[in-house]
């Protein structure tokens, strides 16, 4: 879940950061299986990049626009996987809810909307877990409260089917 689609070859100089991360894993291990969700920020190139690799993008303003068409979509995905490793970038979130991100992108998921969705990808078994994008330079709580709570929300929803 992520704002930006973290697929630049090189930003700043370096091929290793936080806008290149998800394209060096490719590199790696390139027969992955991937949704992004929650995008609002992409460049063609970066979105032809991902079409290539059989990306699958669900936008943030589909979602706000076919909230259960996307949820289905969402379930629908997840019920093909065996294992899914969840990534939440916080600045999936709206700034309104997430304003402690590096990188914020108005227009955001609400709060309520990246519960859901969590709680449909966590409906099969978790192989892993992580939260970024908390800076507390720029955060006044909530983002930090939010972070904690998606990461209690899939786990609990995990145990649920283990």
């Amino acid at each position: 879940m992520d704002a930006h689609l973290d697929l630049r070859d090189e930003f700043m100089d370096t091929r290793l950061n936080h806008t290149t991360w998800l394209r060096r894993l490719l590199e790696r291990f390139g027969d992955l299986k991937m949704m992004i969700i929650g995008v609002r920020e992409a460049s063609s190139d970066l979105t032809d990049y991902a079409e290539k690799k059989r990306i699958k993008i669900l936008k943030a303003n589909r979602i706000m626009k076919e909230y259960v068409g996307s949820i289905k979509a969402v379930k629908d995905y997840v019920s093909t996987l065996n294992e899914v490793y969840l990534s939440i970038d916080m600045d999936v979130l709206d700034p309104a809810y997430a304003p402690g991100v590096s990188n914020p992108e108005p227009c955001g998921l609400s709060p309520t909307m990246v519960r859901e969705i969590i709680e449909e990808i966590c409906s099969i078994k978790l192989g892993g877990l992580d939260v970024v994008e908390v800076n507390p330079l720029f955060d006044f709580g909530q983002t930090s409260c939010y972070a904690a709570y998606f990461i209690y929300t899939a786990l609990a929803r995990n145990a649920k089917i283990s």
